[in-house]
């Protein structure tokens, strides 16, 4: 299970990736406005981008208001986890999960010596 700061850390990726960030300026200074990409559904799978753990491939819960499914608990949906049964969160900020042989099976379940 992820940590605190690391479930923090893929909301803020999800929301950098597919928010728009527009900096509106007034005459009374300037002010930031959050663009409303995040409030939408990409995949149109009933979850909004911000809330989504698979946002670009449709992965609709089985009931409205249920959880996506995460079976390692990663905070990246099944749909598009290179690694579904076993925890495997990006190590770095901003970054897709590890792969380091891109046979696009992820390094914590990969049994392939090449990576």
């Amino acid at each position: 299970m992820l940590s605190f700061y690391q479930a923090l850390r893929v909301k803020i990726f999800r929301l950098l990736l597919l928010s728009s960030f527009v900096l509106v300026s007034s005459t009374w200074g300037c002010s930031s406005y959050l663009g409303s990409k995040f409030l939408t559904d990409i995949d149109s799978d009933g979850v909004l981008n911000l809330e989504d753990n698979c946002p670009l491939i449709s992965n609709a819960p089985a009931n409205p208001g249920d959880p996506q499914d995460d079976m390692d608990t990663d905070n990246v949906g099944d749909a598009c986890d290179n690694c579904p049964n076993d925890p495997n969160p990006p190590s770095n900020f901003g970054m897709p999960q590890d792969d380091k042989d891109e046979d696009g099976i992820g390094d914590a379940c990969d049994d392939n010596s090449g990576r």
